[in-house]
């Protein structure tokens, strides 16, 4: 008698919950009873959810390696396309059990040794193959037919929100949905990194989707910061499966052969309208705090430079901080992308502490501009009482006492035994969650009334120019990376363009305000001028009496060299 063994495959998760193996199985085992072969379960091999594209399959290299080992006398397959769905794989694992003289069985194909069914085998094969390839279009033209025709495409949700079956469209889940507006909220008001949201976030008690892990992930932090859909805007057809570049695990099987994603061209997306949880303002206020938390990032620098990120070289490239405290310049990067070549850049290197000090005495005087002020106070308080005095807090209470009275319910539901402990647990923190939010509105209203009352514009200009006087090293730095936007330099003179978020100002000086949209209160206004350096010692470069004269309206603490270190 005969000793068989079987092999099976599906290739989607939906096939195995399907039950389209346990199909297979049944079927496969009725022909080897009908032919008196003896099947022990040992010689099963299975393979679920594994693409017919792939040859590294463990059930399929089992299978083999048992055939090398004399285990089995025949193998018997539902069709050819369980082995693989790619001809040229199909090939070498049929050789390979040519090879250990080990006979195969289809369900549907006849292979046996001769040169007609050799030929045969290969245009099943090829059958197979097509079979895979239009199986995967038409999926695809089907999924592209229902997007253009302006239905949600179901999978899963992103997190705040739920996926209807029934309606096929997106419903906030109100729990997560507040997790959203908190995340966006902290780095566009607060400019929290990821890092910082991740302890904020266990602070605040909130778990991680799925609750697997403690603390989250920068990942689905990352996704959630970068999703469109949080302000309505939804789309599909927004990345392509595209082989990886690089296997993370070249020990582990693949399920799938296109592993990798990549973003197709934003003309070929198919864009939804869904209920949003944030604003599209407040969407871009935290992705450009994102884009400054990565340039601005310290990295660990063991000296202050005022304008680290910012200035560049005339040549074209940055300049970055270099050498000890007291001979720190700003040098041109250019002779670290090019060495051992000679360096093409002949612009030398600019005195940080002579640069950072002029920088910031101009800037400190533009922004500390009285008519700026008073001009920046005004419109601070016409918006603040045409926006947030009239601000309506009784559905707020409202929803308050709703949520309370809930609450309520839940108690005394439990307190019954018709409620289990842990919906009990969930139901309580998804409700004290809401009435948290809930409480911080109100109570945020009611501040509002107080301070959109009358305020002495004269003496709140008065109080800001001394701030201003009054500031330290890192307040300075966030200043200057909000109000400037690139600086070119040279050692004889340096160019700041930058913008300020006012009304068109009308100033005097070496500043020139070029306003281009005069009639917009909400438009930020582009300014540029120009600092001459002061000529420096020709042997020495800037001396130690020269940077404290320039510096002397600098609070910053400098260091100078000693005069072992200047010789």
């Amino acid at each position: 008698m005969k000793r068989a063994a079987l092999y099976a495959r599906v290739s989607t998760a939906r096939q195995e919950q399907e039950e389209t193996i346990d199909s297979q199985i049944a079927e496969v085992r009725q022909r080897i009873d009908a032919d008196g072969a003896t099947l022990l379960d040992g010689n099963i091999y299975v393979d679920e959810g594994y693409s017919g594209s792939l040859l590294e399959r463990p059930a399929l290299d089992a299978m083999l390696d048992a055939a090398k080992n004399k285990e089995f006398d025949v193998l018997y397959i539902y069709d050819l396309g369980r082995l693989s769905r790619q001809l040229s794989h199909l090939l070498i694992v049929i050789e390979q059990l040519d090879k250990h003289e080990r006979e195969v069985v289809s369900l549907h194909e006849r292979i046996t040794g001769t040169p007609e069914d050799k030929f045969l085998l290969q245009i099943m094969g090829s059958m197979h193959e097509y079979e895979r390839a239009k199986i995967a279009e038409r999926f695809r033209r089907g999924k592209m037919y229902k997007a253009k025709s302006g239905k949600l495409v179901g999978y899963n949700a992103p997190y705040g929100y739920t996926y209807n079956k029934e309606t096929e469209t997106f419903e906030i889940n109100e729990i997560e949905a507040d997790v959203v507006r908190k995340i966006f909220t902290w780095v566009a008001d607060e400019g929290l990194s990821t890092y910082a949201l991740i302890t904020r976030l266990h602070e605040h008690g909130i778990n991680p989707p799925k609750n697997q892990n403690e603390y989250w992930s920068r990942s689905p932090i990352a996704r959630i910061l970068s999703n469109e859909s949080y302000f309505g805007k939804h789309h599909f057809n927004k990345t392509e499966s595209v082989l990886p570049r690089k296997r993370r695990d070249e020990s582990k099987y693949r399920k799938i052969q296109k592993t990798g994603r990549r973003v197709r061209s934003r003309e070929e997306w198919i864009e939804f309208n869904i209920p949003a949880i944030i604003t599209e303002d407040l969407f871009n206020r935290a992705r450009q705090q994102l884009e400054r938390n990565t340039k601005f990032n310290p990295k660990n620098r063991k000296y202050d430079y005022l304008l680290t990120s910012l200035i560049k070289c005339t040549c074209g490239a940055n300049r970055n901080g270099d050498g000890p405290a007291g001979k720190k310049y700003y040098r041109c990067t250019s002779r670290n992308k090019t060495h051992p070549i000679k360096n093409h850049c002949t612009v030398g290197g600019i005195n940080v502490t002579v640069a950072d000090s002029l920088v910031w005495n101009e800037i400190s005087r533009v922004i500390s501009d009285p008519k700026m002020i008073r001009m920046h106070a005004e419109r601070w308080l016409k918006q603040l009482r045409r926006t947030k005095t009239i601000t309506d807090t009784s559905e707020q209470k409202q929803r308050l006492t709703e949520l309370q009275n809930e609450q309520k319910r839940y108690i005394d539901a439990y307190g019954k035994g018709l409620l289990p402990e842990n919906l009990f647990a969930d139901k309580m923190h998804g409700t004290k969650q809401q009435i948290t939010s809930i409480e911080e509105q109100i109570a945020q209203a009611s501040e509002n009334r107080g301070i959109t009352g009358k305020i002495d514009v004269e003496q709140l200009a008065q109080k800001a120019t001394l701030k201003i006087g009054n500031l330290n090293f890192e307040q300075k730095k966030h200043i200057v990376e909000r109000v400037v936007d690139k600086i070119v330099a040279s050692p004889k003179e340096i160019i700041i363009w930058g913008h300020l978020p006012t009304p068109a100002l009308a100033t005097s000086g070496k500043v020139n305000h070029v306003s281009q949209y005069r009639h917009s209160e909400n438009i930020d206004i582009p300014y540029s001028f120009t600092i001459r350096m002061p000529v420096p010692d020709s042997r020495r470069g800037y001396s130690k009496e020269l940077q404290q004269k320039i510096c002397q309206k600098f609070s910053l603490t400098q260091t100078y060299p000693t005069e072992k270190e200047s010789s």
